[in-house]
């Protein structure tokens, strides 16, 4: 099922990468009160009054850029056949599924922000340019360094240019990364983007925000849990009917109406902690029992091998994003919520570290691949890397340089570069704070 569903293991020797996104964002949800059972002001849940930030959020936003890179950079380290090596990399390869992490605190974060500033003014205009402000400039600021970069090799070293044939991907498939269109350049196998194929799950989540705030503005806040579930069965289904249609495990990989059943279970469940008499609180205990047999479930769906027969690879096909978004739902529950026995996880996730990491994640996620590919120089272009190419210290030192590289220059893009774009979010304000319970009466407009 690996070749047939995502092609991991060639993706992953290759400069084409499987990746991550999402939930990048630093608009987050109020939060607060610890119990999340009993309603306050307005029957809105306590849980999302005072804080107005989720900092165990940040850390599963850390948690999830850890795993795809930890994907990513897996092949610069050979670490042997022994059963821990082989472990680390049983690990490794498995951390694609950060994606579905992405797309769970994606959709509960967005909709959170959706369903609380629905029905005031300029619903439409902040959420957008909110959106654009966090979004755009880094993105486009790499694609604009990138193909001015190519444009000086191109018209300037014609040799250079027609040596380089990795070159050529990028400059020709661009029209799908300006439009934010890379994943139907993947479906419809039209490009070849070395170390910028990452980018089409910032792709899928462009287009998630297309459709879903209009969605939000048109359905009845009484009718708000049926539109969170109709969009996981259009996740459901999209994928049965992508595997009826013919696609390839690959093609549903990229294809967004096949990932909406995680954007879904997230939005599911900022929507059923606005509902009275409910609150996150009330999620907590269920998710105790769901979180495992989910995930194991996920995991085995992943597993199914391409030769396996054809229901069991078209079921695995199925389950796999649905158990896993259901899975890391209900982590992001028992994170957020103090549970006795239990409060070690939210603990963890406040950890300093992995919240710093999340902080910086949208823009590691962006530069993670480009930087292993400039360290790539150094082992394919110096006398050094050719000489002590597939040694264990120069892999690890690969891999370290790797690592500290991206999170420097996230830092320093968060604060030098895109902290200019995010002080104008103030012209475009989003009243957060004051939840109100679905089904009361709504906030008066300012």
């Amino acid at each position: 099922m690996e070749e047939e569903k995502f092609k991991i293991d060639e993706l992953k020797g290759s400069n084409t990468v499987v990746s991550i996104t999402g939930a990048l964002s630093d608009d987050v949800v109020s939060n607060g009160n610890s119990q999340g059972v009993r309603l306050g002001k307005n029957g809105a849940d306590p849980f999302f009054s005072g804080r107005k930030h989720f900092p165990e959020l940040d850390g599963l936003r850390g948690l999830a850029i850890l795993m795809v890179m930890a994907f990513h950079y897996s092949g610069l380290v050979e670490l042997g056949n022994s059963i821990p090596a082989r472990a680390a990399d049983a690990i490794a390869a498995r951390g694609w599924m950060g994606v579905d992490l992405f797309f769970v605190l994606s959709g509960f974060l967005i909709t959170g922000i959706l369903v609380d500033s629905k029905g005031q003014e300029s619903y439409f205009k902040n959420f957008y340019a909110r959106r654009f402000l966090r979004i755009f400039p880094i993105y486009y600021g790499l694609l604009t360094v990138l193909f001015a970069g190519l444009c000086l090799i191109k018209f300037g070293d014609g040799h250079l240019w027609a040596s380089e044939k990795t070159l050529h991907g990028p400059w020709h498939a661009q029209i799908f990364l300006w439009t934010y269109t890379t994943n139907l350049a993947f479906v419809f196998g039209h490009a070849t983007l070395p170390y910028l194929a990452h980018l089409w799950s910032l792709s899928v989540e462009e287009q998630f925000y297309i459709v879903w705030p209009l969605a939000i503005f048109l359905v009845p806040r009484r009718w708000l849990l049926h539109a969170c579930l109709a969009l996981i069965i259009i996740g459901v289904f999209s994928r049965i009917g992508a595997l009826a249609a013919g696609l390839n495990g690959s093609q549903i990989y990229f294809l967004t109406p096949c990932r909406m059943d995680e954007f879904g279970i997230g939005a599911l469940v900022a929507v059923v902690a606005r509902l009275p008499d409910w609150g996150m609180g009330r999620l907590a205990k269920p998710s105790l029992w769901i979180l495992l047999p989910a995930a194991i479930i996920g995991v085995l769906s992943a597993a199914v091998p391409a030769t396996a027969p054809r229901v069991l690879a078209h079921a695995g096909t199925v389950l796999v994003f649905l158990s896993l978004a259901v899975a890391f739902a209900a982590l992001l529950i028992i994170a957020s919520v103090p549970i006795r026995g239990f409060r070690w996880v939210g603990s963890f996730f406040r950890l300093q570290p992995l919240r710093s990491t999340g902080k910086y994640s949208y823009a590691m996620y962006i530069l993670h691949v480009p930087v292993m590919g400039v360290w790539s120089l150094l082992q394919f272009h110096t006398e050094f890397g050719r000489r002590f190419a597939g040694t264990l210290p120069f892999g690890v030192g690969m891999l370290c340089a790797c690592v500290a590289t991206t999170y420097i220059f996230a830092y320093a893009s968060y604060h030098l570069y895109e902290k200019h774009f995010l002080k104008l979010k103030k012209y475009f304000p989003e009243k957060v704070g004051t939840v109100v319970a679905l089904g009361t009466k709504p906030a008066k407009r300012i």
